[in-house]
């Protein structure tokens, strides 16, 4: 009930675009195994991407316009909880059954910003606790997909402390990642004011994002932190 009352609170300022703007049927843990049955009866089971813990789904959203085909977001909007290990398994099984060339993953930062600071420690630890089994499998999934030859990306503020003390740690040494480094008020990151808000952010995996590149803070003296 607490995570369903924060997201309903996030999920406000962060509206549904993909299903809201092309009118698909929604795929969740209910319906996806339906899903993967027809699109393979269609002999259509290779997908360019797939957005993990979604929120707007604003990435699957471009990537449907930018004539690509994205497989289904997945976001606990659309009722998969990956705190669930029966709807982390059911994901593992829909990879196994169907390709998916690329995979973006941006996994809360609530437990691991620097505003978590301010929750009591016991709070805090226990918070991170019940993140940890969703970012192990992740990395696992990272790994598995990337013998396939898929490739993937990991995103969160570059100063939150999922980085080095969760499982995504490991990702640091795996051999094909990188780190790339962006401001988000350079994509239109904003306040509920209209302000530009700087939200540094990092994005570690397999593909390389330089084209996103940071803002100098002088040119942009509105960005805050």
């Amino acid at each position: 009930p607490e995570q369903r009352i924060k997201l309903t609170k996030d999920y406000k300022a962060m509206p549904e675009q993909f299903y809201s703007q092309t009118g698909f049927p929604v795929i969740t843990p209910k319906n996806v195994a339906n899903f993967v049955k027809h699109v393979q009866n269609e002999n259509f089971t290779v997908f360019t991407c797939q957005e993990i813990c979604s929120g707007s789904s604003r990435l699957t959203f471009y990537s449907f316009l930018d004539g690509q085909c994205p497989l289904f977001p997945v976001d606990y909007r659309y009722g998969w909880n990956l705190r669930n290990n029966e709807h982390r398994k059911l994901l593992t099984w829909v990879y196994n059954e169907l390709t998916v060339l690329y995979k973006f993953f941006s996994p809360t930062c609530r437990p691991w910003s620097r505003s978590s600071n301010r929750t009591p420690v016991q709070d805090l630890m226990a918070e991170r606790e019940l993140e940890t089994p969703t970012l192990q499998w992740i990395v696992d999934t990272c790994k598995r997909e990337r013998k396939k030859g898929h490739d993937h990306s990991l995103e969160n503020p570059v100063s939150a402390d999922i980085w080095e003390k969760s499982p995504l740690k490991q990702m640091e040494s795996e051999e094909d990642n990188r780190d790339d480094i962006c401001d988000q008020c350079r994509h239109g990151c904003k306040l509920e004011t209209g302000e530009p808000i700087k939200k540094r952010t990092k994005i570690r995996g397999t593909v390389s994002y330089t084209h996103l590149r940071a803002h100098e803070t002088s040119l942009h003296l509105v960005c805050r932190l």
